[in-house]
């Protein structure tokens, strides 16, 4: 893969993949509507365009590429899509990260002769892929999808191949059921008028408020995304709040052995990776300083 276009070089991961792909033996060619490329950037043949555009300035860039990486919000990626793949040459590899699998299978149809590869970098994109998940669908494989793959792998990330399905029904429990209890344990201490104050701190206290502040630092547009997106997130939602009314009711109604039932159930659901979990949270309290 000697030609690689990156739209939306200028957003996290644009600047993540940019950064990594510059030191590939490659032509790499970022694409962004602001006047120039980010600060610090690789060197790179960079061009200001307007995507919704492409056919004025980039048509021609893009008919020459052999691996189109599509960094952009989903409202524009959902735009310019079908057109942009319609101007691509046979074989040339997509790939784009939105969180929702589904919104892409029935778009990328459109062209069976390209390779078609849609990625979850289930992270922020400042973390870097080192030691990170990835959640990748190859919608219409190829050799150029899996030298991409192995970029990933030598970039340190753990990928997991799925179906599409499988990947949207995975990430509403990973993503959105995560998000939203997270949210709402930030809300409940909004409401509650609370003052973090470390001292008073339990462990398992800390842990939580570090999640909230991580999502917190980050934009809220993406995680309304991955709440409003999923085609399974709502269900999801209703079941979370279907437990959270449950247990309160044990505890109401102080049925202990309820409760304690719950309490083994969720104990051999996680049976299998009990102890690898019980062990990260010993040793990420044997890191702080």
């Amino acid at each position: 893969m000697k030609k690689i276009s990156i739209i939306g070089i200028n957003g996290g991961f644009g600047k993540l993949f940019s950064g990594l792909l510059s030191k590939k033996d490659c032509q790499l060619i970022g694409v962004d509507q602001q006047a120039s490329i980010y600060e610090n950037a690789p060197t790179i043949n960079y061009i200001q365009a307007d995507v919704f555009d492409f056919k004025t300035n980039l048509q021609a860039v893009l008919q020459e590429t052999e691996v189109l990486l599509f960094c952009v919000p989903e409202a524009v990626l959902l735009k310019v899509y079908q057109p942009i793949l319609q101007s691509l040459s046979p074989d040339t590899l997509v790939i784009d990260t939105l969180s929702v699998k589904a919104l892409i299978l029935d778009l990328a149809a459109i062209r069976s002769d390209l390779e078609v590869l849609s990625i979850n970098p289930l992270f922020a994109p400042d973390l870097g892929f080192q030691d990170q998940n990835v959640a990748a669908v190859t919608i219409q494989a190829g050799e150029r999808t899996a030298i991409f793959l192995q970029f990933l792998r030598e970039w340190g990330a753990h990928v997991s191949l799925m179906s599409a399905t499988e990947h949207d029904q995975l990430t509403a429990i990973t993503q959105v059921a995560t998000h939203f209890s997270l949210l709402s344990f930030g809300a409940c201490l909004q409401k509650w008028g609370y003052q973090p104050r470390m001292e008073y701190c339990t462990p398992v206290h800390e842990i939580l408020l570090s999640l909230v502040g991580r999502m917190i630092s980050q934009n809220a547009a993406v995680y309304w995304k991955i709440q409003t997106d999923n085609p399974y997130g709502q269900a999801a939602r209703d079941l979370y709040l279907q437990c959270t009314r449950e247990i309160n009711e044990m505890i109401g109604a102080d049925e202990f052995a309820s409760f304690e039932k719950v309490f083994s159930d969720i104990g051999r659901a996680n049976q299998a990776i009990a102890e690898e979990l019980k062990q990260n949270f010993l040793n990420s309290q044997k890191r702080k300083p």
